[in-house]
């Protein structure tokens, strides 16, 4: 799937405002961060480091969209434009610091975009 996907919508999903109690807003965000097992942390891999964990992570997640039941596109952020980046970090399915970073990195992003 590709990027304009995430972009020509105006507004995810989530944002919709459907339902019994659309007058309330409420938004909830977990990061998760840890180093991987033979990896380096990210301020001390390099590129190729980088690129290895990224191809790792993306597989796996793909792999599980039947388990999970959601299916996600993996949207490489070197490839995007300054203002498709600045789309995704407005809509939060992405961090300014991965719009904003000189290595290599992917977002994963549920279809519905409820996850990324």
């Amino acid at each position: 799937m590709s990027i304009e996907r995430f972009l020509d919508n105006s507004i995810s999903s989530w944002m919709a405002g459907d339902g019994e109690h659309s007058d309330i807003v409420m938004s909830t965000r977990i990061r998760l961060a840890r180093n991987l097992n033979g990896y380096r942390f990210p301020l001390a891999f390099t590129e190729d480091e980088a690129h290895k964990i990224d191809q790792s992570v993306s597989a796996t997640l793909l792999d599980a969209n039947e388990d999970l039941q959601m299916n996600f596109s993996s949207i490489q952020i070197k490839d995007l434009s300054e203002l498709s980046r600045q789309v995704l970090v407005e809509k939060h399915l992405i961090s300014p610091k991965l719009a904003n970073s000189p290595m290599t990195g992917s977002a994963l992003i549920s279809d519905d975009e409820l996850l990324a």
